[in-house]
């Protein structure tokens, strides 16, 4: 009898082939999650409330321990990286404990960072930066292929909960103090935690120690005028400063104040004020963090040379002792390691024109004399050089040997004192001492002229030059 497929039976088959394929199509879509959530706290950085996000006057190096007086605020900014290829959550809470061989991981004895000063360390509102403001990557990247934003926090702990991607990193940074409640001498940790649940690994453990008591300033490299010779400028003030590099045990913050001598080396650092040897620097300025002080001092033209043309203090040399005070008035001083010279400084101001008036021809001035006023200007005593070019009205020409000089008054004709001007510079004593204040130092040059026979009638002039010599 013949066999026959019915309609029912064609569209049932069918059905089961098309269901068949459905659930062969559907089992591709299924992925497997990767590998496990793995979050580790990797580096850390220390430093001062100061600046922004991006600022990068860092306490010390990344990875390094600090040593931070108390009541001084800072920041802490730690690292931290998935490495399991698996994303998650992680709501960043800062914890410290006392420190027991760097032991980040362990699970008890953590007390959560809040503004509350009862405990040993305390959030602290920060003017530099907007609470919850979004981090960069400042520190060293370990291989994540992504970064996720954290916060700047000031007030809040923990933070937001941020979703960590698979290979991904973030930064978090907390502004902070070491309460009076630290105890001295103590060394505190602090880890990330995932509010309260560990992290999984802890790769970098972040200690700060709090000092056993107030320790005073550190000062050293101390230099003057750079290390290089000190030029004055003459007849007025130059600007000459002393630096040095300033730390502090209790932290950057606890420093104050600097006070600055700068000395000719016979007179010390004990010396009484004096233009000639001594400045005495009552503040002084400091930058990046307090970790460079500055101190200028107005130095004198007249201050003591010490360079080999010096007659008196060639032996000896200029040097600078800073010294630094903190909140708690304990001081650091340091002085120049080795001294600088202050070089010799020979220089004068003249008058600036010689009148002879109306002389004729054949005549001289007689007893009429001009004076110049030679004023020295610099630190040493001085003679000076004077030369001179003959006097000319176009073609005609007196001689410069007809002018005659001398440090007293004269009669031309019968001088005996006198010294006839030459083209070639010649020494001429005029012994004007080193000056010792402000009081100028001046000496009179008396001038003569003889006009020859034929010269003819108009204003004739020239040019006379005079130059200080050491004495």
């Amino acid at each position: 009898m013949p066999r026959f497929l019915n309609r029912n039976s064609l569209v049932f088959i069918a059905l089961a082939t098309l269901a068949t394929l459905l659930v062969f199509t559907v089992l591709p879509s299924i992925t497997n999650a990767g590998g496990t959530f793995t979050t580790n706290q990797d580096s850390f950085r220390f430093k001062g409330d100061t600046g922004g996000e991006t600022a990068t006057d860092w306490i010390d190096a990344e990875d390094t321990n600090i040593t931070q007086a108390k009541n001084s605020n800072f920041r802490i900014r730690i690292h931290f990286h998935e490495s399991g290829n698996a994303a998650g959550d992680v709501t960043p809470l800062l914890e410290y404990k006392t420190a027991s061989g760097n032991a980040c991981a362990n699970t008890t004895g953590w007390t959560t960072i809040t503004t509350a000063t009862t405990n040993a360390f305390a959030l602290v509102d920060s003017s530099q930066f907007v609470e919850a403001v979004a981090t960069t990557e400042q520190l060293s990247s370990f291989g994540g292929i992504g970064f996720v934003a954290g916060e700047l926090l000031d007030q809040t702990n923990p933070g937001t909960i941020i979703t960590i991607g698979a290979k991904n990193e973030s930064e978090y940074v907390w502004n902070m103090k070491a309460t009076d409640n630290a105890v001295d001498g103590t060394a505190y940790i602090f880890r990330v935690s995932n509010n309260g649940t560990n992290l999984t690994n802890y790769n970098a453990c972040p200690q700060v120690t709090v000092p056993a008591g107030n320790a005073p300033p550190v000062v050293s490299n101390v230099a003057l005028d750079g290390g290089t010779a000190i030029t004055l400028t003459e007849n007025t003030t130059k600007a000459v400063s002393a630096t040095a590099d300033v730390s502090d045990p209790n932290g950057a913050d606890d420093i104050i104040s600097a006070t600055s001598t700068i000395y000719r080396s016979g007179v010390g650092a004990g010396c009484t004020a004096d233009d000639e040897n001594c400045y005495k620097i009552a503040s002084c300025t400091f930058s990046g963090a307090t970790s460079t002080v500055t101190c200028t001092a107005n130095i004198q033209f007249f201050a003591d040379p010490t360079d080999a043309s010096s007659t008196a203090y060639s032996a000896q040399d200029w040097q600078a002792e800073i010294t630094v005070t903190d909140s708690a008035s304990a001081t650091g001083a340091s002085s120049t390691l080795s001294g600088v010279e202050l070089n010799t400084l020979w220089a004068i101001d003249i008058t600036a024109t010689i009148n002879y008036g109306a002389v004729s021809p054949t005549a001289d001035t007689g007893s009429t004399n001009q004076s110049v006023t030679v004023t020295n200007t610099g630190n040493a005593a001085i003679d000076i050089e004077a030369s001179g070019t003959d006097i000319t009205l176009g073609g005609s020409t007196i001689g410069v040997a007809n002018q005659k000089y001398a440090t007293s008054t004269f009669t031309y004709s019968s001088c005996t004192i006198c010294t006839a001007l030459s083209s070639t510079p010649a020494a001429y004593e005029v012994d004007l001492l080193k000056p010792t204040s402000a009081t100028p130092v001046t000496d009179l040059i008396y001038w003569g002229l003889a006009v020859p026979n034929g010269t003819a009638q108009g204003v004739h002039s020239g040019t006379n030059t005079f130059t200080a010599i050491g004495d």
